[in-house]
């Protein structure tokens, strides 16, 4: 089915805000949804609990979705880039994190000449394909890379009208390198952005992107950073990333005076099970709070459930309930050989039932952090449909993404 209809989409490159009309078409039936899975019982907290009536409820989500050539790899894009756009336009967050968002021209083969949009365009590409009949249209916070072209399937159209996600801006030191923040314009208005090079162990440059956010129906503002930290380099040099990368964050998210609420999303490269001091530990005794609760003070042995267990959040909040932990059994990452739901080198019998799996963390190394006072309200490990005692069936990406629908 192809929809086509006139939509609104108000985009905000600076601290002015610009409105343009786009028409969007060759939207796929299906594809236009209200949220992910544990979005309405947040929604309902607001008349629940009166501390939180006067407070913004924003989306906000974290995706590692896996460098089209990463490793030197090519990781067949294409073949994968669909399932990765369906589902963030199915969670519909206001904010998403990205990470290994490529910044080099999309190849649709292995061999095939690169084209002129990069990867990280052309997932926003679909994603608004999906969600711009409704108006809710994406635009990366950042939009530098080295190259841009005029060519005509670039720059500033899509479909033949005006896009303003498809505005490139080039510079060789202005791009948030892979990292790249996605804001929807239709509920988020963006004031502030920037993005600081953190050391790095390898010849890829690691970067904490940031970006100060505000509600367009309240005006309520919050700010989030986005990291990648390196996979190839020993614990402390991460704990070292760790704490550069907070020094960013301390001094950015403060915005016309005022401190504002926080989150830190990203793939740090450490999980629960890590024994070393990982970034996570840094974010921990920073007063950062892990929004899932994972617990640091189990590890992963022995054949019993008690290192999958989950800690309850200690920020301020109001109680949270089973039904908003949605899938948290599964990993975070797809490579991960830890499983809550079989004993470790044991795949014939699960040890839980699912009916129990809310109760349990998998194994993450993809975090959302929250500044104290943050309300989250929830958790979601995105899994592709059919996927089953913990492990994702099929899924796009070698991380999953994670989410959260919180109050600030």
């Amino acid at each position: 089915m192809t929809l086509s209809r006139r939509v609104l989409a108000i985009l905000t490159a600076s601290t002015v805000g610009v409105s343009l009309s786009v028409t969007m078409t060759t939207v796929p039936a299906g594809a236009l949804t209200t949220g992910c899975a544990a979005k309405a019982v947040a929604v309902r907290d607001a008349t629940t609990y009166p501390a939180l009536a006067s407070k913004a409820l924003v989306g906000v989500a974290s995706y590692n979705i896996l460098g089209q050539n990463a490793g030197g790899v090519w990781t067949n894009w294409p073949g994968r880039r669909n399932a990765i756009a369906a589902q963030i336009a199915s969670c519909l967050p206001d904010v998403v994190g990205l990470q290994e968002a490529s910044v080099a021209g999309v190849r649709e083969t292995a061999t095939a000449t690169a084209r002129h949009v990069s990867q990280y365009e052309n997932l926003t590409d679909l994603v608004n394909a999906r969600t711009g009949a409704t108006g809710d249209l994406y635009v990366p916070a950042n939009r530098y890379r080295p190259y841009c072209s005029s060519t005509p399937e670039w720059n500033g159209t899509w479909q033949g009208a005006p896009a303003p996600w498809r505005t490139c801006l080039q510079s060789a030191t202005a791009g948030s390198n892979d990292n790249r923040i996605l804001f929807n314009t239709r509920t988020t208005r963006l004031l502030s952005h920037g993005f600081t090079n953190l050391r790095s162990a390898t010849t890829t440059q690691r970067t904490i992107e940031w970006a100060v956010l505000e509600q367009r129906a309240t005006r309520r503002r919050y700010f989030v950073a986005n990291t990648h930290l390196d996979a190839h380099a020993t614990d402390a040099y991460r704990v070292a990333q760790m704490k550069q990368a907070l020094t960013v964050v301390a001094t950015r998210r403060v915005y016309a005076g005022a401190t504002l609420a926080s989150f830190v999303v990203g793939d740090l490269n450490s999980s629960r099970y890590t024994e070393a001091r990982t970034a996570a530990d840094v974010l921990t005794s920073g007063g950062w709070v892990d929004i899932v609760g994972n617990d640091r003070r189990l590890k992963a042995s022995g054949s019993g459930v008690g290192w999958c267990r989950r800690v309850t959040p200690q920020a301020p909040s109001v109680p949270m309930a089973a039904s908003r932990f949605v899938h948290v059994v599964y990993n975070t990452t797809n490579r991960s050989t830890y499983s809550c739901t079989f004993p470790e080198g044991n795949t014939s019998r699960p040890r839980l039932d699912p009916s129990s799996w809310w109760k349990y963390n998998g194994s993450a190394i993809d975090y959302i952090y929250v500044s104290w006072g943050v309300r989250a309200r929830t958790w979601e490990t995105v899994v592709p449909a059919g996927s089953a005692y913990g492990f994702a069936k099929n899924p796009p990406s070698d991380h999953n993404m994670v989410m959260t629908w919180a109050y600030v």
